[in-house]
C-alpha cells in the first residue's frame, strides 16, 4: 500500500500479533504515527482495535463509532473499541487494506490515553 494513502487516524487491516505476542492475525488498527512521519519512514505505529472491550486494562479503551452494515466513517460494522494499552509496530507492507477513518474526537483520545 502507497504510504501517501495513509495518515494519522486511518483504520487499517494488517497482520498483528496479540497483546501477548502470539497468534498472528489479520486485525484492524488505528494508526497513530504522525502522518508526515508515515511518508519518512517504512514503519507506522498503530493501536489495535478489539471487540473483547471487557479486556482491556480500565482507563484504556475508546469506543469507536460502528454500524452493522459498516456504512459508517471508521468502517467497522460492529461495537469495538481502541486498546490504548496494545501498540504495534508495523512495516507499511504489512498492511492489507484501508477499512476507514477516526473520528477527532476519539482519535485525540486515543493519543492522550497512550501517553499514560
Amino acid at each position: 500500500m502507497p504510504p501517501h494513502q495513509l495518515r494519522q487516524g486511518s483504520i487499517v487491516f494488517a497482520e498483528v500479533l496479540d497483546e501477548h505476542g502470539y497468534n498472528p492475525k489479520t486485525r484492524r488498527v488505528v494508526v497513530v504515527s504522525p502522518s508526515d512521519e508515515i511518508l519518512q519512514n517504512s514503519t507506522i505505529v498503530a493501536v489495535a482495535i478489539t471487540t473483547k472491550s471487557d479486556l482491556v486494562p480500565t482507563g484504556f479503551a475508546v469506543r469507536l463509532p460502528y454500524h452493522p452494515s459498516g456504512n459508517c466513517r471508521t468502517g467497522l460494522n460492529q461495537e469495538c473499541v481502541a486498546a490504548c494499552h496494545w501498540l504495534v509496530e508495523l512495516e507499511l507492507a504489512s498492511i492489507k487494506t484501508i477499512a476507514g477513518h477516526c473520528p477527532t474526537i476519539q482519535l485525540d483520545e486515543i493519543l492522550l490515553k497512550i501517553l499514560q
